[in-house]
């Protein structure tokens, strides 16, 4: 891997490592929200969530629309939602002290499962 594309990478992960960026970037899963709605539904400072989102901006992670005087964050593109998405799978099988095979099959009897409800 270059050195350039590892530099990047370790900045990205350590804006992930963040509980309240991670928290910030769930509920940007779901679409755009303005700073105040993040604001209560995360139960922050306009201030101090403002700060969170200008290093979120700055990675490049998530992306500014003003309509009027509203700011709504969203997220740049479906690369975050991807490795948030691969990092979660990780984690709830590690918690499950699940080997890697293990955690595939069961993602294979899930996405079953899934087929057939439908």
């Amino acid at each position: 891997m270059e050195e350039q594309v590892t530099n990047e990478l370790s900045h990205i992960f350590k804006l992930l490592g963040s509980p309240i960026r991670l928290r910030i970037l769930t509920l940007l899963q779901q679409g755009p929200w303005s700073v105040s709605d993040l604001a209560v539904a995360l139960e922050m400072e306009q201030s101090a969530l403002s700060h969170q989102l200008r290093l979120l901006r700055l990675e490049q992670v998530v992306t500014v629309e003003k309509d009027g005087r509203t700011v709504y964050y969203q997220l740049t593109d479906s690369h975050i939602l991807q490795l948030l998405g691969n990092a979660e799978a990780h984690v709830r099988h590690v918690l499950r002290n699940q080997s890697h095979q293990e955690a595939l099959a069961a993602e294979q009897v899930g996405s079953v499962r899934k087929k057939f409800k439908k």
